[in-house]
């Protein structure tokens, strides 16, 4: 990558910003502020009692009023965990325990933590609030960068949609915790990490009208494609789609109540599970569209030894479609452009298997075409095996290796309708090489639901990867949510 130092360094200043929040909050973490949320109206500190459940854990330093509101000041001892109870007076009246359930845990570095019934808190909180911000922002530039260097130099691949998906949530989330940072909304840690988890429901909401308008652009092309080429299953995977998208979005935005506490309980974590996976896929599946259309607008250079144009249907007679036949007048022409150019002529690989329906193989029939356009013999190299795009690769390699001293030493190019391209960078990496890809056009109404064709195909090659990190992201989410049943610091 070009900007590889830039990288290097972000990534060497977010590894800083960590150490220097976790030595500030080692430094402070021994002494704790304990804000009751009880304000007096007056100058006078009032008469008041604390008493602990366990004795030689904490001590108490002071107790003052800051901004009229009643505030203890304690200082760690030893490890455990107290009860503290607060009484005090105030003019005629007397307030005991004044907050429920309140806890005082000090860890083993002596650093103290505050629990309550629904809170949680520390010392240097906030530090740990601004460095996760900073480190969010790091995160967001480092995946633009990224993101760019895949772009320019061509190495289009999952990591570029991973770079994308991940920076555009992770700039959801930012500018959410800012928004609430910025309205004094975030006085507790425990309220911060529940706006987390309510940056899922946020996301949703942020990327419904960008989902909705792919939604019924691809329900709109699909129709169209029915019209032009006949009703088929796969023909309808855009109105499919938009349909399971618009059941599944509003299943998870709209809460419903159960009148059984279990089932309610089981909704909540079912819901928010959900929100999680649609979530990723959103993020996923926008990033993928820019990659792919970005991949089927890349200019190549014109310095190409091998073109590789890849398969698909022939017709009964072994003629070619319209759709192979753009694939290989787009090489052609590339082809031609370049020796106009540069001087410098390529070497042509039609590539694809005969199928069960096919009179010839489909490397045969691009020959065919080649020759008849006088494309001479000698510059093309067929193959006549493959049945998918990964063969396509895989086969096509081998004819170059055969014909080339070193396979990395010749730049080698393919050819594929656009919506194609992106997947196949990705076909070419997975067989060992690297090839730049030249786009053929497709008819409008074809590239969407084609394109969504190839999404699900990129969702299945890497389908592990997604599932691991699904269920990271879940089980994230779900000890977020269980977040107020744990208390203290590690």
């Amino acid at each position: 990558m070009k900007n590889r130092k830039i990288l290097i360094i972000l990534n060497i200043a977010l590894v800083l910003l960590i150490i220097a929040c976790l030595i500030y909050v080692y430094q402070t973490g021994n002494r704790y502020t304990l804000h009751t949320n009880i304000y007096i109206s007056s100058d006078t500190m009032p008469e008041y009692n604390i008493t602990f459940e366990k004795d030689g854990i904490i001590k108490l330093e002071s107790a003052q009023l800051d901004n009229e509101e009643l505030t203890f000041t304690f200082t760690s001892l030893k490890k455990g965990v107290t009860k503290v109870y607060i009484n005090f007076s105030y003019g005629d009246e007397n307030y005991k325990n004044v907050i429920n359930n309140l806890e005082i845990r000090v860890n083993s570095l002596g650093l103290i933590s505050e629990k309550s019934l629904y809170s949680y808190n520390f010392s240097g909180y906030l530090a740990v609030i601004i460095t996760f911000l900073i480190s969010l922002f790091l995160i967001i530039i480092m995946m633009v960068i990224s993101f760019y260097d895949y772009y320019k130099s061509g190495s289009f691949s999952y990591p570029m949609i991973a770079c994308g998906g991940i920076g555009l949530y992770a700039f959801i989330i930012l500018l959410f915790i800012i928004y609430k940072l910025l309205n004094n909304a975030i006085h507790l840690f425990s309220v911060f990490i529940t706006l987390l988890n309510e940056t899922v429901m946020i996301s949703l909401v942020f990327l419904t009208p960008f989902m909705l308008i792919l939604s019924i652009l691809l329900a709109i092309s699909n129709i169209w494609l029915m019209k032009h080429e006949g009703y088929r299953p796969v023909n309808a995977l855009g109105i499919i789609f938009a349909v399971l998208w618009f059941t599944g979005s509003l299943l998870v935005l709209k809460a419903f109540n159960f009148k059984s506490e279990l089932a309610n309980t089981v909704y909540i974590y079912a819901r928010m599970i959900c929100m999680y996976i649609i979530a990723y896929l959103e993020c996923l599946f926008l990033s993928t569209t820019v990659s792919t259309f970005l991949a089927s607008k890349y200019k190549i250079k014109h310095n190409q030894d091998y073109i590789i144009i890849l398969g698909c249907a022939i017709r009964k007679d072994g003629s070619l479609t319209p759709l192979l036949k753009n694939r290989v007048d787009a090489a052609v022409e590339f082809e031609k452009d370049q020796f106009e150019e540069t001087g410098k002529h390529a070497i042509f690989v039609p590539s694809g298997g005969q199928g069960s329906d096919e009179i010839i193989s489909e490397g045969e029939a691009m020959e065919k075409y080649l020759v008849s356009i006088g494309i001479p013999k000698e510059r093309i190299l067929k193959e006549t095996k493959s049945i998918n795009t990964f063969q396509n690769m895989q086969y096509s390699k081998a004819i170059i290796e055969k014909d080339t001293e070193n396979i990395n030493s010749v730049n080698i190019a393919f050819s594929t309708t656009n919506y194609h391209v992106f997947r196949s960078y990705i076909l070419a990496k997975k067989n060992g090489f690297k090839a730049m890809g030249i786009s053929a056009k497709t008819k409008p109404y074809f590239f969407s639901n084609a394109f969504l064709r190839e999404f699900i195909g990129l969702l299945f090659d890497h389908k592990w990867k997604i599932i691991i990190y699904l269920i990271l992201l879940i089980l994230a989410g779900i000890l977020m949510s269980f977040h107020h049943l744990y208390g203290g610091l590690i």
